[in-house]
């Protein structure tokens, strides 16, 4: 089976293209799959910056120097007839390996823009794309199709706006055209008029593969609600905007993306905007709050092929021995917290009793002596009194943190709440793919935020384990 040309673009800058690309390159060549990142941004390369940790191929010749070498095989309009076939057998001949550079992750290998030596720029604005095209007008599909006989997936980095290089990333090329936006108007007008013009051109071309557009939300701010849930669900957010999109590209009598979009979405982390980490290294997919996590949901709808009107929200169904088995482990971590607040209470006034009776007992002691005729004793009676007090209290503070049969009837509510949505599958719970999962992780969170002391430990029984990573049986 040939494989499959991805094309990523974006409109506008800034909107984690490049990231997006490189995260989800390494996520299908780990899982086994030949993959071929591409550069095509020629005046930003960039994307060898995340596949690579140091410069060793700064001077590999790349995307810029093959279609160099190619150019000067075929003959140009001026020399006669346009070449109507040559291309596919100059790609034969073409030596990519010499383009291709291998990278630290198995079975992803990248082509950058080109060497970046001396006169690179120049170089670039030397090569003509539109005259290519006009001498040669299948260089770029008979490209496409030579790629696809030696990689199992290739994802081009394309050009931002409108270029001729975009042109042909977006609607020569691939087979799946990744529209990475942010929620703006100048970036979703852009994508929009982009996924128009390569639906339109492939539609009258002689190239008979269908071109499947795949919207990619990115740099999505979590801690804004009303803006995220208007700039998605609004009658101009990017949900209506792509349903109405798709039922006009497509001819499709309706259109929902609900469930696409609830699983398809790259939240903005502040961590990753320093330097080229790449997430999926640096942190564990199987963290539903995790950027890895994003990326690889995405990285399943193309290994998948999901069509997005089409495309329905995994659901993993827990065993019963593991559904029961939080339920059971969340029914006796509520008992032991409650045990633990009952403790604490306890103890609070315990320290509050035997205060006061330091207090009182000073205060006859004082009382006794005066009756005596020892006033003077009275003073030195009374200052002992306190000093014995404040020791209860400091002892007390110590021992007994102020505050913690609070701090416990607060997790202990929260845990009693999602215990009740647990069992009425209620609230996250309803639409979760794994409830067991995400139960355990919200007890995770709440006892996470208790300092335990000794006796507590000792009476509270473990926490749920963690939930297992995507893809695999709950």
């Amino acid at each position: 089976m040939p494989g499959r040309v991805t094309t990523f673009y974006s409109h506008k800058g800034g909107a984690g293209r490049t990231m997006a690309l490189a995260n989800i390159a390494v996520l299908l060549a780990e899982s086994g799959k030949s993959v071929l990142a591409i550069d095509w941004d020629l005046e930003a390369p960039g994307l060898h910056r995340f596949l690579h940790d140091g410069d060793e191929h700064e001077q590999r010749p790349g995307l810029l120097e093959l279609f160099t070498s190619v150019r000067a095989l075929l003959p140009s309009v001026s020399d006669g007839a346009r070449s109507t076939g040559r291309a596919a057998k100059v790609w034969k001949h073409s030596a990519l390996e010499r383009y291709v550079a291998p990278t630290q992750v198995k079975d992803l290998s990248i082509m950058r823009a080109g060497s970046f030596g001396d006169g690179y720029q120049s170089r670039v604005n030397a090569l003509n794309w539109e005259q290519l095209y006009r001498d040669a007008p299948d260089v770029f599909s008979s490209f496409a199709e030579y790629l696809a006989e030696r990689y199992e997936y290739v994802l081009v980095d394309s050009r931002t706006g409108i270029t001729d290089a975009g042109g042909i990333c977006t609607m020569l090329l691939p087979d799946r055209l990744v529209l990475v936006f942010t929620p703006n108007r100048q970036s979703l007008d852009g994508v929009v008029d982009r996924a128009r013009q390569a639906t339109a051109y492939r539609a009258r071309s002689p190239d008979l593969r269908p071109l499947l557009v795949l919207p990619l939300a990115s740099r999505v701010e979590l801690s804004e609600e009303e803006l995220r849930h208007e700039w998605r669900h609004g009658e101009q957010g990017y949900q209506p905007t792509f349903e109405r999109l798709f039922g006009e590209l497509y001819d499709l009598p309706e259109c929902r993306l609900t469930d696409y979009f609830d699983e398809v979405q790259i939240q903005h982390a502040a961590r990753f905007a320093y330097g080229e980490p790449l997430a999926v290294r640096e942190e564990r997919a199987s963290d539903r709050l995790s950027l890895a996590r994003s990326y690889a949901s995405f990285a399943r709808v193309l290994a998948d092929g999901a069509i997005p009107w089409e495309f329905r929200r995994p659901v993993v169904q827990p065993s019963a021995g593991s559904h029961d088995e939080v339920s059971a482990q969340l029914d006796a971590t509520i008992e032991g917290l409650a045990f633990a607040r009952r403790r604490a209470r306890g103890a609070e006034l315990q320290a509050r009793l035997f205060q006061a009776a330091c207090a009182v007992g000073g205060l006859f002691a004082a009382i006794f002596e005066i009756s005596l005729d020892q006033a003077v004793y009275a003073p030195y009676l009374v200052a002992g009194g306190v000093l014995l007090a404040a020791l209860v209290e400091l002892f007390a503070r110590l021992y007994f943190p102020p505050g913690r049969a609070r701090a416990y009837g607060r997790a202990l509510s929260a845990l009693t709440r999602e215990q009740r949505l647990f069992k009425a599958c209620a609230g996250p719970y309803a639409k979760a793919a794994a409830p067991g999962p995400l139960l355990a992780e919200r007890t995770d969170e709440i006892l996470g935020t208790l300092d335990y002391d000794s006796w507590a430990l000792h009476h509270l029984p473990a926490t749920p384990a963690p939930p297992p990573a995507p893809g695999s049986r709950a």
